[in-house]
C-alpha cells in the first residue's frame, strides 16, 4: 500500500474540470478544505495535517459530485452531513484495502505509481 500520494492539480467531475490547490487560511472558515462549485475549485488548507488530507480531499470531491449531479435542492446541512459521513467511511474502507493513501502530499515526487 502506498503511504502517500500527490494531490492532482485538477480532476474532472462529470463534464467539469475542478482545479485543486493548497491555500493559506482555508481553515479560518472552520474547515480544512472548501469546494466552490461556481468557480470549480477545491482548496485544501496549507496547514492541514497530512493524515487529515485524504479524508478532506475525498470530502471536497464529494461536494463537487453532489453539485454536478444535481443535488441542488437539498439543504446545505443535509449535504454536509451526508458528504461528511460518506467521506469518513469511504476513507477508512479504502485505506484498509490499500486503495487510498494514509497521507497526501502537496509537491510532485516524480512517478507515484
Amino acid at each position: 500500500m502506498r503511504e502517500s500520494w500527490v494531490v492532482p492539480p485538477a480532476v474532472k467531475v462529470g463534464p467539469l474540470r475542478y482545479t485543486i490547490s493548497f491555500a493559506p487560511d482555508v481553515g479560518h472558515r472552520g474547515a480544512w478544505g472548501e469546494c466552490n462549485s461556481g468557480l470549480r475549485t477545491i482548496e485544501l488548507d496549507t496547514s492541514i495535517p497530512p493524515q487529515q488530507a485524504p479524508v478532506t480531499l475525498l470530502h471536497e470531491l464529494m461536494h463537487a459530485v453532489w453539485q454536478v449531479y444535481g443535488r441542488h435542492d437539498d439543504t446545505p446541512e443535509l449535504e454536509e452531513r451526508v458528504v461528511g459521513d460518506l467521506a469518513m467511511g469511504l476513507t477508512q474502507v479504502l485505506q484498509d484495502i490499500g486503495w487510498w493513501p494514509m497521507e497526501l502530499g502537496e509537491e510532485p515526487h516524480g512517478n507515484t505509481a
